[in-house]
């Protein structure tokens, strides 16, 4: 149903590792509600997975929910928030 977007979308609800190819991957787009401790576990596995080289432009994006237009928006995670992320959740 979204082939005009050029994506694949995972909706689950089933824990643990979704068999894909990862390589095949340029980037995730986090769920609303994706807990801070699932995202940073999912980084993990994805850094684990993927080719150090093809990491660097591997992206994260945040889904989010803009009042101003009533539509599902996305943002894209920065590196330095994506430190800070792990580092918080880490600590806890």
């Amino acid at each position: 149903n979204w082939s005009y977007e050029q994506e694949y979308r995972i909706i689950t609800s089933k824990q643990g590792k979704i068999e894909c190819n990862y390589d095949a991957l340029s980037g995730i787009i986090f769920g609303i509600n994706t807990t801070a401790t699932d995202k940073v576990n999912f980084m993990h596995e994805i850094f684990k997975l993927k080719n150090t080289k093809d990491s660097e432009n591997f992206n994260f994006y945040q889904a989010y929910y803009c009042k101003d237009y009533s539509t599902i928006e996305m943002k894209k995670i920065e590196l330095d928030a994506i430190l800070k992320l792990i580092t918080h959740t880490l600590n806890y």
